[in-house]
């Protein structure tokens, strides 16, 4: 009987966390800051002449992700984005003459495998990535923390991180942008 109560406790606590948990999440996700500089279009001349030395990050995603299928954004140092959806033409094939590390690793069900190690990964959830450079891993996920204390669940963390990465890159510059 004792250890049914101490059992029944623990499932208590579990659950007060988790409705704190989903507290949270409404109160962040309904206060995020959703200002952007616009997002340009990839094109090819434009990808050419990137200089993979000033991309800071990198988000992709899986052709069976939720979101958009097949993403991929690149953010340059003056935290200029720019998007093209990989499944059009050869673009796979275009990127990874650019970041010849992409072809390299694997991106497997959250996981992210034999990725260059100037580089560091974020799962961003249901099979979305956040690739960051080395240099600013370490701050950049103190962002993350900070903005996501008191959660319990790593999952809500996961798929805020999807709605904010780039929210936080600003933060990291200390940019004011525009709004989108």
């Amino acid at each position: 009987m004792e250890m049914f109560i101490k059992e029944w406790i623990n499932e208590r606590k579990k659950l007060r966390q988790k409705r704190k948990d989903a507290i949270l999440f409404k109160k962040y996700s309904n206060s995020m800051n959703y200002k952007y500089k616009a997002t340009n279009e990839l094109t090819e001349e434009i990808l050419k002449n990137t200089n993979p030395n000033d991309i800071i990050a990198i988000t992709l995603s899986e052709p069976g992700a939720m979101g958009e299928k097949c993403a991929f954004y690149m953010v340059n140092k003056h935290l200029d984005r720019f998007h093209v959806n990989m499944a059009n033409n050869n673009w796979f094939d275009l990127i990874v003459e650019v970041f010849p590390f992409l072809k390299e690793a694997s991106f497997i069900v959250c996981q992210v495998f034999d990725l260059d190690e100037k580089w560091k990964w974020f799962d961003m959830g249901f099979g979305n990535y956040l690739l960051i450079r080395s240099e600013y891993y370490d701050e950049y996920k103190k962002i993350i923390d900070d903005s996501f204390k008191g959660f319990y669940d790593e999952f809500n963390k996961t798929v805020l991180l999807y709605r904010a990465w780039y929210e936080f890159l600003n933060r990291l510059f200390d940019k004011s942008t525009e709004v989108n």
